[in-house]
């Protein structure tokens, strides 16, 4: 009889232990603002298109054309002029800290700041850091998020001509 108790008392962790990792899971799972933040933030130094998911509708409207595609033209335009392949000007964060200056249901702003470093390659990148060569770039922006059909979009506009030019100068 002790024996079978302590089955169900072991099977009844384990249900409870699945449970809760199942519910964690969930948790992880939604992006609050400062996670998009951080993604926009990798994406836009990345020089990834995605970052158009991460762009609320009012630049999308405000612009004459798609503002990234826009931007991405206008690195690649740029990158071209000083005999650069379009991945020289791709970065990615090496170190970084977010700080949510203000936030509600509907808008928050985050403060993000901290240093990337040129990456051609992910693996020119991981190499660099490894044995400290390369530059490492400080970088410092504050994005304004709003929340737009339940998630959160930035709302900055950031595709602008010296934005082009900090992408390579750091």
């Amino acid at each position: 009889m002790p024996k079978q108790k302590m089955l169900w008392a072991f099977g009844l962790v384990v249900i409870l232990f699945l449970g809760l990792q199942a519910l964690m899971v969930f948790a992880d799972s939604c992006e609050g603002a400062s996670e998009t933040a951080l993604s926009f933030t990798k994406a836009y130094f990345g020089l990834d298109p995605d970052m158009a998911n991460m762009v609320c509708q009012e630049v999308k409207e405000s612009a004459e054309a798609d503002p990234v595609a826009t931007f991405m033209n206008q690195v690649a335009l740029e990158a071209e002029n000083l005999g650069h392949s379009f991945n020289y000007m791709r970065s990615q964060l090496t170190k970084y800290h977010l700080e949510t200056i203000a936030q509600d249901d509907k808008s928050a702003t985050i403060h993000i700041s901290g240093k990337r470093k040129r990456s051609i390659h992910p693996i020119f990148t991981y190499v660099g850091r490894l044995f400290f060569l390369g530059e490492t770039y400080d970088f410092e922006k504050t994005l304004n998020l709003v929340k737009e059909e339940g998630e959160w979009k930035v709302c900055d506009d950031l595709f602008n001509a010296t934005d082009v030019w900090r992408i390579y100068e750091g």
